[in-house]
């Protein structure tokens, strides 16, 4: 296990008995049933983005279960092996292309 490896998992450990939340700084609805798109600061470091589906419960709060968070450098992998292993519609390709090419069009005009 590498250094930074070891450092990580130290965090990890810490986030999970001290319960540090991720700082959101941005909610995206997906639907009515309060399923939700977070972004914001992490919970393993407070200068890396992290994005976060979440699911909410019956109380109130949502499932860590179901709710993961990951690193918001780590969604350009999950897209990729989506999409080489074809499990993404035709109409999701469309969608994430144009998000994408949106976004591009941003950062260009700059």
């Amino acid at each position: 296990m590498t250094l930074e490896r070891r450092a990580q998992s130290r965090a990890l450990l810490y986030i999970i008995n001290h319960k540090i939340p991720m700082q959101v700084t941005n909610s995206f609805p997906i639907d009515d049933n309060g399923h939700i798109i977070e972004t914001g600061n992490s919970t393993w470091d407070s200068n890396e983005i992290s994005i976060r589906n979440r699911y909410p419960t019956r109380n109130g709060g949502f499932s860590p279960r179901s709710s993961s968070e990951i690193p918001i450098r780590d969604l350009r992998f999950l897209i990729r092996v989506a999409a080489d292993q074809d499990l993404l519609s035709p109409i999701e390709i469309a969608a994430m292309m144009a998000s994408l090419s949106a976004s591009l069009s941003r950062r260009l005009e700059t």
